[in-house]
């Protein structure tokens, strides 16, 4: 068994352990109190679960669970590539962390390995921000996908909203040229044959 394997099993038995705290986000009408309701949840959210396993851009997944706090979902990524709408070339976002509020349905992406750098005036709202449509501080400007985002979470599918998450990553709107000059001041890794 692979290292990486390795550290997946390990991920996949601290889910199961904290299953308990899953069953929060979803209706008690429908998982809480005992019997055949509370088992279909909980196979419910196992599935959800391997489901993120499986998805290739992501390396990691954990879930933190304090008494007084939500309980979060924290999900890592390899590199993300996103693409200029207009040269076509692919900008290196790097690694990411996305977290889902397990509770609310609240998202965060978090860069792992670096924002773009702020240019000399400080003056444009797209210097800060962290990646095309992600804002400083790791909230989103959502556009039309808040809904689908909304969705996804009210029927309980985490590895839909999280490929979501990472699908958002590498889009950006190219009537906004806000997100465009942001994409930018990534690096270029390669340009794509015409």
């Amino acid at each position: 068994m692979t290292h990486h394997r390795q550290e997946l099993e390990r991920a996949r038995a601290v889910f199961m352990y904290h299953a308990r705290a899953l069953a929060i986000i979803e209706d008690k009408s429908r998982i809480g109190g005992e019997g055949c309701a509370a088992e279909l949840g909980k196979q419910h959210y196992r599935r959800q679960f391997g489901l993120l396993f499986e998805h290739p851009q992501i390396t990691d997944v954990n879930i933190s669970h304090e008494q007084e706090e939500d309980p979060m979902l924290h999900v890592f990524t390899e590199e993300i590539r996103c693409e200029h709408p207009t040269s076509r070339a692919q900008h290196d976002l790097g690694r990411w962390m996305i977290t889902v509020n397990l509770r609310s349905g609240d998202l965060n992406w978090e860069p792992l390995d670096y924002k773009p750098k702020m240019s000399e005036d400080n003056s444009s709202r797209h210097m800060v921000w962290r990646a095309p449509h992600v804002n400083a501080q790791g909230g989103a400007c959502f556009g039309d996908s808040r809904a689908q985002f909304d969705e996804f979470f009210a029927q309980g599918r985490i590895a839909n909203m999280t490929a979501l998450a990472i699908r958002f990553l590498e889009c950006v709107n190219p009537e906004d040229m806000s997100a465009v000059k942001t994409l930018e001041r990534f690096p270029v890794l390669e340009k794509k044959e015409q």
